[in-house]
């Protein structure tokens, strides 16, 4: 009985201190949560720690952290409560009830940052996301109609910060999706537009040529949309050139893997259109050199 009793005694012992244990982190948590909000920080500083969060991806934080400051005109933390909202409405635990209200949320709140600053590139930016997020969960006339705003406002973003691969990749993929359009989106683009939006495969292929050349390999389906793009233009040695590379690159989420998926069926499928087969001296950085 003593050695039951003994040992229950252990067991109990153990179960308080793990209930200790779990109360002060509980309450450590809870008063850096505190902190978080009524410790003086300059603005600077909490940008700071929603960046911080961000990369965690914490975004309900960093929307929970950065919210209270909408009210204060300050541009770059709009943009950044846009982007947390617009991460966290890829939830697949998100009715699309709230998927609409956050992203009309970082619509009205985008615009304002528009126009309280034009020369942010990166408010330009996230109303071109915004803008195409929003539209696209509207309707086909709706999506077709908000094209000319995302490009304006992407253009305009490059021409504030020409070195964002992110917004050339952007501007690629608007000019590919133009020239690749339906000739359902067709017909609404000229009931919408006496001018309807377009673009060519060229465009495309330039805009996700800049991109590659500022951040080689930055992101699997810039290189895949190289591929895709060379594809179109019948360029199928640069094309394979390209997919083969997104192929063997590690995809980062489900959408490189896609990619990745694509671009290995489609240099399979060009096999004869082997590089080494032929010399493709296009960018190629020895090309300027002098040979003895």
């Amino acid at each position: 009985m003593t050695i039951h009793f003994l040992a229950s005694l252990v067991d109990l012992t153990a179960v308080k201190i793990e209930d200790f244990r779990n109360s002060v982190k509980s309450n450590n948590e809870k008063v850096s949560k505190l902190n978080r909000y009524w410790v003086r920080q300059s603005v600077p500083e909490v940008i700071q720690d929603a960046d911080r969060l961000f990369d965690e991806e914490k975004y309900l934080e960093v929307y929970e952290l950065l919210n209270r400051l909408k009210f204060d005109n300050n541009v770059d933390v709009q943009w950044r409560i846009c982007r947390a909202l617009f991460k966290m409405s890829y939830d697949k635990s998100v009715s699309n009830v709230v998927r609409n209200g956050m992203i009309q949320e970082a619509y009205d709140l985008i615009s304002t940052s528009v126009r309280l600053d034009e020369g942010n590139a990166n408010a330009h930016k996230w109303m071109a996301i915004v803008t195409d997020m929003k539209s696209g969960l509207e309707a086909t006339n709706a999506r077709v109609k908000s094209y000319p705003t995302v490009k304006k406002h992407l253009l305009k973003a490059a021409e504030l910060n020409p070195q964002d691969v992110s917004v050339l990749y952007m501007l690629g993929k608007w000019c590919f999706d133009m020239t690749n359009f339906t000739w359902f989106q067709r017909k609404i683009s000229s009931i919408l537009f006496s001018n309807p939006p377009t673009s060519t495969y060229e465009e495309a292929y330039n805009y996700f040529l800049q991109a590659e050349e500022i951040r080689p390999r930055f992101y699997l389906p810039n290189l895949y949309m190289l591929g895709c793009t060379s594809l179109h233009m019948q360029q199928y040695f640069r094309a394979r050139y390209y997919l083969n590379i997104a192929a063997h690159l590690p995809p980062r989420s489900e959408f490189e893997r896609k990619c990745a998926a694509n671009a290995k069926t489609l240099s399979n499928e060009l096999q004869q259109f082997d590089v080494s087969k032929e010399a493709l001296f296009y960018g190629l950085t020895f090309a300027n050199s002098n040979f003895d």
